[in-house]
């Protein structure tokens, strides 16, 4: 497996987060989506093919999509269920 990618949105959103929420974000993402071996299980897929997966840590949710390289992180919502809505239309 190669190492996951990370979109240019997700890059700069965790560029504008604190230090510690970046690396609490990052590993998450790494042991329970990259290296888990039922990373579906703890997901809710967001469209009706399931290649479009949200996790939820703490007030962040994760937007994932897997391909056949391995999975992707397309972008990251902090805060309020309205904002992570618009994102979610755009998908």
């Amino acid at each position: 497996m190669t190492a996951p990618r990370v979109s240019q949105r997700a890059l700069d959103t965790l560029k504008g987060m604190d230090k510690y929420t970046r690396r609490i974000l990052l590993f998450w993402f790494m042991k329970n989506v990259v290296h888990g071996k039922q990373a579906k299980d703890s997901g809710k897929p967001l469209n009706e093919e399931k290649t479009i997966w949200q996790y939820r840590t703490g007030n962040c949710r994760l937007i994932c999509c897997f391909e056949d390289f391995g999975p992707v992180l397309l972008a990251i919502t902090q805060g309020l269920p309205a904002e992570y809505n618009k994102l979610k239309t755009r998908a």
